[in-house]
């Protein structure tokens, strides 16, 4: 029992890693500006969303923007109105969300399925 324990604890790390090496090499871009006020400013849970290539609600645009950076990224507004809401398209390495923004921060992401 106790080495099934253990292969059970190696698979599950191995898969996490190569869950998050999956997750990056679909951006295309490996994070590397750590020197970005965004990312320094950014709490801790944002920084690791940001070190993976993932986002999140309750992230900003731009740090969505750094977390998703590279050449395949690309981001436009799509709506925005007085009180605060802004509607973006995402599109990165063929997906596409929609994330729904109230003043200045993702409150849904939601993902266009073809």
């Amino acid at each position: 029992m106790k080495h099934r324990s253990f292969w059970v604890l190696v698979l599950g790390l191995w898969f996490g890693v190569l869950g998050l090496i999956v997750s990056c090499a679909t951006t295309n871009q490996p994070f590397s500006d750590y020197r970005s006020p965004v990312y320094q400013l950014s709490p801790q849970w944002v920084m690791e969303k940001i070190e993976t290539c993932r986002i999140s609600e309750g992230m900003t645009i731009e740090q969505c923007r750094l977390s998703w950076a590279g050449s395949d990224s690309y981001f436009q507004k799509v709506r925005s109105d007085s009180r605060g809401y802004e509607l973006w398209r995402v599109e990165n390495a063929g997906r596409v969300l929609y994330l729904h923004v109230q003043n200045g921060v993702v409150t849904l992401i939601s993902e266009y399925r073809r």
